[in-house]
């Protein structure tokens, strides 16, 4: 048997704007998948990422990366890391 095993991180989407957010929503990549209450994105392929609404999302998907983990969750019950920027919203 060949089991495939994934490495994710999930953090708080308080580490987004809420602009992001909205915009992520109809966004190809690097989201992969969205819903009402959290975005998974894709974290192993770093491409530059251009659009400034975007640029938040850089150091989330270094820290997934630095850790090995192929995949980004930002959840609103995920955690918030205290040595990343936060947002009210």
């Amino acid at each position: 048997m060949t089991i495939e095993i994934h490495k994710t991180l999930v953090l708080s989407t308080e580490h987004i704007t809420a602009p992001t957010a909205k915009y992520m929503e109809d966004l190809p990549w690097p989201v992969v998948m969205t819903n009402e209450y959290a975005f998974r994105l894709v974290a192993y392929d770093p491409q530059p990422m251009e659009d400034p609404l975007l640029k938040e999302l850089e150091p989330l998907l270094q820290l997934a990366r630095d850790n090995d983990c192929g995949y980004l969750i930002l959840d609103c019950d995920g955690p918030v890391e205290a040595d990343l920027p936060t947002y009210d919203w």
